[in-house]
């Protein structure tokens, strides 16, 4: 008999535990996994934040010797580098840039916004029954993500689609898309389903293109060095406004619960 209840203790005292365990996830203010916080957020309409790049504000300076009539013009995706803590980072220019036609053998872009990623993911996905449309890299920054949808694989028909928060306003011919978190940071997109947003048909391509940020690394560089394909004769120099800053982690879970 004693054995037996000490069993019998053992087991009731573990299945506390757990029932405790259990019940704690099943509210925001006592969860601690990642998936229960975000979970219950998701049912509050917040999404915690993803990582972000860092972004830095320069002026670029552009010279040349000869004084005849042009355009400077820097394209989008301009590298620029630079080093902190021995390691180095590429940060690009997120717009065209292009002066007024002058005689001048100077030019400065002024304020101009460079963001810093590790790397940039083109991804496609083929539309089709029970498939699903995942970011599959935790540190990827979603305030980056452009969303297209192609009527067929060659098409020129190429389709531009917005993020969504909530369902006001939204009918069955908006085109939008839904992001939702999974597991260990990653994110699934979705789209309308022909009453609640536009729904895609099989066959469409989804082309999403997003910018893997560095998470805080490159926070406080000041220095960044042209190392783009110049204009033919022209050289470019960069002076730092505000240094760079923003790059960071996803959210955590005691910062989102705050913000829920």
């Amino acid at each position: 008999m004693s054995v037996l209840l000490d069993i019998l203790a053992y087991n009731t005292h573990y299945n506390a535990i757990y029932n405790n365990l259990s019940i704690n996830e099943m509210f925001l203010d006592s969860a601690r996994k990642r998936n229960s916080v975000v979970s219950k957020a998701r049912e509050l309409g917040y999404r915690p934040q993803s990582a972000k790049c860092s972004t830095a504000t320069v002026n670029i300076k552009c010279s040349r010797v000869t004084n005849n009539s042009i355009q400077y013009a820097i394209p989008t995706g301009t590298p620029f580098t630079t080093t902190i803590n021995g390691v180095t980072y590429t940060f690009y220019t997120i717009s065209d840039l292009l002066s007024p036609t002058t005689t001048s053998s100077t030019y400065t872009f002024s304020n101009v916004t460079l963001i810093e990623m590790s790397t940039q993911i083109n991804n496609k996905y083929i539309v089709a029954d029970g498939a699903r449309y995942l970011i599959q890299n935790p540190n990827a920054d979603l305030s980056t993500l452009t969303v297209k949808v192609q009527d067929y694989a060659g098409s020129s028909n190429i389709t531009p689609y917005t993020s969504a928060d909530n369902i006001v306003n939204i009918d069955g011919t908006t085109k939008v898309y839904w992001i939702k978190e999974l597991d260990d940071n990653l994110y699934e997109i979705s789209f309308g389903n022909g009453i609640i947003g536009k729904q895609l048909t099989n066959g469409n391509v989804i082309n999403l293109s997003y910018s893997i940020s560095s998470l805080d690394g490159p926070n406080g560089a000041n220095i960044f060095n042209f190392t783009g394909v110049p204009q033919t004769g022209i050289s470019y120099s960069a002076t730092t406004t505000s240094p760079a800053s923003g790059g960071s982690l996803p959210e955590d879970i005691e910062i989102g619960r705050a913000h829920v």
